[in-house]
């Protein structure tokens, strides 16, 4: 349902960030524009995590002025 409404809304200018550790899946969904940070739910990102991501988004905003992201963890509120 996620994949089908950014295909729609976005196609080709969207990237997923998953901010969960403890859950995965296949990135081929996404057309593999998925990037995955290991935070645990309920606790404070590593300040290297936090700039490792923050340069990713920089980047693919950069790319072109269509582009989004969409992010996303295990509870919606721990990270």
């Amino acid at each position: 349902e996620v994949a089908r409404f950014l295909d729609t809304k976005h196609p080709n200018h969207y990237k997923v960030y998953n901010l969960c550790s403890e859950k995965g899946y296949d990135p081929k969904y996404f057309h593999y524009r998925v990037e995955r940070i290991f935070i645990d739910d309920h606790n404070v990102p590593a300040l290297q995590d936090m700039l490792r991501f923050t340069a990713s988004v920089r980047e693919w905003m950069s790319q072109d002025e269509k582009n989004v992201i969409a992010i996303h963890c295990k509870g919606g509120k721990g990270r």
